[in-house]
């Protein structure tokens, strides 16, 4: 009697396992496969954790023309709207010229 109870436990134990395992695989893929976005906000970028800078850092990047209107972001009904690909590149060239120099 007490086999099958642990017997069942482990049953239940190992279905329940089983069902969160296959959630995970689809939250991974669902983020491997989602296409990456080519136009974000200004929260969208600094949450994204690909981007380095916070709000306020990009906020002054703007302000001291480190950053250009009409091709790094644009400011549509007051909103700016960022280009990604266009900051990786930003970024790739920063990083790239300091290891270089």
């Amino acid at each position: 009697m007490y086999l099958e109870q642990i017997l069942e436990e482990i049953s239940v134990t190992n279905k329940k396992l089983t069902a969160r395992m296959a959630e995970l695989e689809k939250v991974m893929n669902d983020k491997l496969i989602a296409p990456e976005k080519e136009f974000v906000t200004l929260k969208e970028l600094a949450e994204s954790g690909k981007w380095p800078y916070t709000l306020q850092a990009t906020r002054k990047m703007i302000e001291r023309g480190k950053l250009e209107e009409r091709y790094h972001f644009n400011k549509i009904d007051g909103k700016w709207i960022f280009s990604w690909p266009a900051l990786r590149e930003y970024l790739e060239n920063k990083f790239y010229s300091k290891r270089c120099a």
